[in-house]
């Protein structure tokens, strides 16, 4: 199972970059069979509040396609990651554990994969949205990492590298050929919204 849903993340990738629809590409899913289990965390970056609105559209995305999303600011990050194992702890049942974050909040998630590695707490899946320079290395308890970026931005342009130890898939897309896409846009794109909110379904579905 896990390497059908890491095929699909390279076949969603693809696609985004050859300007194609990813509908075909999730016809062996059943749709209809809509997934419950799992929880997608949003970190905005800095003045996120303003510059990272596209994740409360992203959230409704995914909210009503049948998998908890909820939006954080870069000041809850302490707190939530506490949160969230706490609630791994509590019930394992409640994984997959998804994170995504725009720009710092893509440094945020990997941090605060890091921490939850300390407890045994495993990330299913992880869109960076155009990190920064200084996010950390991706950790070994996080199974899929996707990384959205634009080398030539001097605000993002982060290409995010693995820990030695790492075990998973790591993928680094640069998307320095859509120019109709920025650092500060990046999160509002439907396309990427879509294309995102497909893979974490299939994601939940088979988890």
């Amino acid at each position: 199972m896990t390497c059908l849903l890491r095929g699909a993340v390279v076949a969603i990738i693809v696609a985004f970059v050859a300007n194609c629809s990813s509908s075909d590409l999730f016809e062996a899913i059943d749709s209809a069979s809509v997934p419950t289990n799992g929880h997608v965390y949003l970190i905005r970056g800095l003045l996120g509040e303003v510059f990272s609105r596209g994740l409360d559209q992203l959230a409704e995305n995914i909210n009503n396609r049948g998998v908890r999303a909820t939006v954080h600011g870069l000041l809850e990050v302490n707190s939530l990651t506490e949160e969230i194992i706490k609630k791994y702890k509590d019930d394992p049942s409640s994984a997959p554990i998804i994170l995504i974050g725009h720009s710092s909040g893509g440094d945020a998630i990997i941090s605060m994969a890091q921490k939850m590695k300390k407890e045994n707490v495993p990330v299913g899946l992880a869109f960076g949205f155009d990190p920064t320079s200084h996010a950390g290395p991706v950790p070994d308890n996080v199974e899929v990492f996707i990384n959205l970026f634009q080398r030539s931005n001097p605000i993002g342009g982060g290409e995010v590298k693995a820990a030695p130890e790492f075990p998973g898939r790591l993928i680094n897309v640069d998307l320095q050929e859509h120019s109709e896409i920025i650092h500060i846009t990046l999160d509002k794109s439907l396309k990427i919204h879509e294309l995102v909110a497909d893979e974490i379904i299939a994601y939940a579905a088979f988890s």
